[in-house]
């Protein structure tokens, strides 16, 4: 137990300044007068916490791991979640997999920000939970989906169905 309570303790450390650092890119830009660009960030600081919200409601209290988890990822952001009732222990274990290896490509690759809109794809007899990501990007280069986790656990399937390209300029876009 104590190590869990260890671990909230730095994931929301890690969020906390997450959240600062947009807020002092808001303030930078105000002070050098780039409204646009505060708006900018005010925007994808908003959606990303409007995100975070999104797990939060398809999440059991006993999964605050995995909601911890992708609050330490600022570079990701749902757009829009999947399936509209709260997520399977091993099916929110593999998104919040998916999360990290998405914010950590995106680090890598200077890629400012990745959209995801997941699509529940209805399970088979055999009940494996299947999920597409549809992804879009914005700011930076592209970087590869070949080595996309699809996730361990045989009860789950992960289908990354875009690929991550950047838009010159930075702008928002859908990736197909």
């Amino acid at each position: 137990m104590e190590q869990d309570a260890a671990a909230a303790w730095e994931s929301f450390r890690a969020h906390r300044h997450e959240v600062l650092n947009g807020l002092q890119m808001v303030k930078a830009y105000l002070q050098m007068g780039r409204g646009e660009d505060a708006h900018a960030w005010v925007n994808r600081l908003a959606a990303w916490l409007h995100s975070l919200s999104l797990w939060q409601a398809r999440l059991e209290a006993e999964d605050h791991e995995v909601l911890w988890a992708v609050a330490r990822c600022p570079r990701v952001t749902a757009v829009e979640l999947w399936p509209k009732r709260k997520l399977a222990r091993p099916l929110a274990a593999a998104l919040a997999d998916a999360w990290r290896w998405l914010d950590e490509q995106a680090a890598a690759h200077n890629t400012a920000c990745v959209w995801v809109r997941g699509e529940a794809v209805v399970s088979g007899a055999d009940g494996i939970e299947q999920v597409r990501l549809h992804l879009e990007a914005s700011g930076g280069p592209s970087f590869p989906l070949a080595d996309a986790p699809t996730h361990a656990n045989p009860r789950v399937a992960l289908h990354w169905v875009s690929s991550i390209k950047a838009h010159p300029g930075g702008k928002r876009h859908v990736c197909r």
